[in-house]
């Protein structure tokens, strides 16, 4: 990523989510979660860390996984015409040809979601969605960005339990070889600081977790946490029948309201302003 853009990687949060992915292909752990707000240069590191696995090893097999087949592609695509391109007339800009000069794309096999590399009879890389298909694909590693598209789906209950679904009973099926999954995300709804996490050591409040600890991932097993990022002001109190809620001005909320009883979504100031005129059922 350095090498490739040094201009953009000049943040230092990009340089650990960099060194984060680096150290994760060979470590023990078989998740890595990122979990940024939007337009972080999250997907372009996505893709930029799938040209350097394959790079490094033009054997391995990656798949990736977007919300809908659109974004998959376009995923597939920018990866495969990097490793196609030749080398660049700019002599000041580094492309993955001169990095990885013996890594080529197979001829016959560069179609949008499906192609591979020289010197392998399967091909190395498969994007896929939630609505597509991954029957017949291994992969040493899943890449997962931006399942979630949106603040609506984000706090809809049966999106999130359709995406879990597809996730345990057919993406993490797929895993072999080196079995790894990263899993890159947008930052819909803050956490307060207070809320308790439980660790591999015991509760622990969120605001206190550290690099180097660990928390348990959707499968139930510990998952090291790679990066934390800086506090977010929590400065509204939402009432519930049992308890008061802290959170932030634009946590999202799925709530019903009178008369039409449909679920909808509003922040938390939103809907501090429209409970006060009575709008919704409590």
């Amino acid at each position: 990523c350095y090498i490739n853009a040094p201009d953009f990687y000049d943040k230092e949060y990009l340089k650990e989510i960099c060194d984060a992915i680096q150290e994760f292909e060979n470590d023990d752990n078989e998740f890595l979660i990122i979990n940024c707000p939007p337009r972080c240069g999250k997907s372009r590191t996505a893709t930029l860390a799938t040209q350097w696995f394959l790079g490094r090893n033009p054997h391995y097999k990656i798949m990736t996984c977007s919300y809908n087949e659109k974004l998959s592609s376009k995923f597939s695509k920018q990866v495969r015409n990097s490793i196609a391109q030749g080398h660049s007339l700019d002599k000041s800009k580094i492309v993955f040809s001169d990095v990885f000069p013996d890594v080529k794309i197979k001829r016959g096999s560069a179609t949008v979601s499906n192609w591979g590399l020289e010197g392998n009879d399967e091909d190395n890389y498969m994007a896929t969605s939630p609505n597509g298909s991954a029957t017949g694909s291994g992969a040493d590693f899943i890449i997962i960005d931006d399942l979630i598209k949106n603040k609506y789906e984000a706090s809809n209950a049966d999106i999130l339990e359709n995406h879990f679904e597809w996730f345990s009973d057919t993406i993490y099926s797929r895993l072999e070889g080196k079995r790894k999954i990263i899993v890159i995300m947008t930052r819909w709804a803050p956490i307060l600081n207070e809320t308790p996490v439980l660790t591999t050591k015991g509760w622990k409040n969120h605001g206190d977790l550290q690099i180097g600890d660990y928390v348990f991932g959707v499968n139930g097993n510990p998952v090291m946490v790679k990066g934390v990022t800086e506090p977010v002001w929590c400065d509204m109190v939402v009432k519930t029948r049992t308890e008061n809620i802290v959170c932030s001005s634009n946590h999202l909320w799925a709530v019903k309201t009178r008369p039409e009883h449909n679920n909808q979504i509003f922040t938390t100031k939103q809907l501090t302003e429209l409970k006060s005129q009575r709008m919704f059922q409590t």
